[in-house]
């Protein structure tokens, strides 16, 4: 796979402005100042750390977070299944470093004194993510490195296509329950209960699936 077809750009555009984000808001903060990092199930914060922690660990994060997503493409062995699901990759690839510099941004305004409620933007955020996501799951084609890499999806095709559909389906019923929880004002505890739940649901179920289908496949096929 060719660098110049990952959305390379774009993320090094979002690095920027993270980066700039923490130089501006550095010269503002006292150096004896503790801003929050962490959020409770409350929305309350209930981790701290100084400027030089605060302002900067998200973005160097997010280098080593590029880091991967370059070698990925190197190492992976069905490079031309990845190259047919390139604009798949390139959506995961954006949305991961959309949502971290969103949570940065977060970070950034209440070191600037200004209060904003964490929760409710990244469950919404997060949920728009596995919106996304869920609805270019089916096109994913079969690698070792991206999707539900079971034994079973990947000795069969039909079992990575129909395990992807379904898990497609289950990404969006997720995405839109972490919107629909602020919204609809369920509280934190339903949303972030409900959202574990539904991560593992996701986890489990297209993975016994993948096996229900590749064993159905061989038993047809005798």
């Amino acid at each position: 796979m060719n660098f110049k077809n990952l959305s390379i750009w774009p993320v090094v555009g979002i690095l920027f402005v993270m980066a700039g984000l923490s130089v501006f808001a550095d010269a503002r903060v006292a150096n004896e100042a503790l801003i929050p990092i962490h959020w409770g199930m409350d929305g309350s914060p209930d981790g701290f750390a100084n400027k030089s922690i605060a302002l900067w660990v998200i973005p160097k994060i997010s280098l080593l977070v590029l880091g991967l997503f370059l070698l990925i493409p190197l190492i992976e062995p069905r490079k031309e299944n990845l190259m047919r699901s390139i604009k798949v990759y390139n959506t995961i690839f954006i949305g991961v470093f959309l949502i971290m510099a969103l949570a940065h941004g977060l970070i950034v305004l209440h070191a600037l004194g200004r209060s904003v409620n964490v929760s409710t933007v990244m469950f919404m955020a997060m949920g728009s993510l596995f919106l996304v996501i869920g609805n270019f799951m089916g096109k994913i084609r079969s690698n070792f490195l991206m999707g539900f890499r079971t034994p079973w999806t990947l000795s069969s095709e039909q079992s990575w296509n129909k395990t992807h559909r379904l898990a497609g389906w289950m990404f969006v019923a997720l995405g839109l329950f972490m919107i629909l929880g602020p919204v609809m004002k369920w509280g934190n505890a339903v949303t972030v209960y409900g959202m574990v739940a539904g991560v593992v649901l996701t986890t489990v179920i297209p993975v016994a699936y993948s096996f229900y289908v590749w064993k159905k496949e061989k038993k047809s096929a005798v």
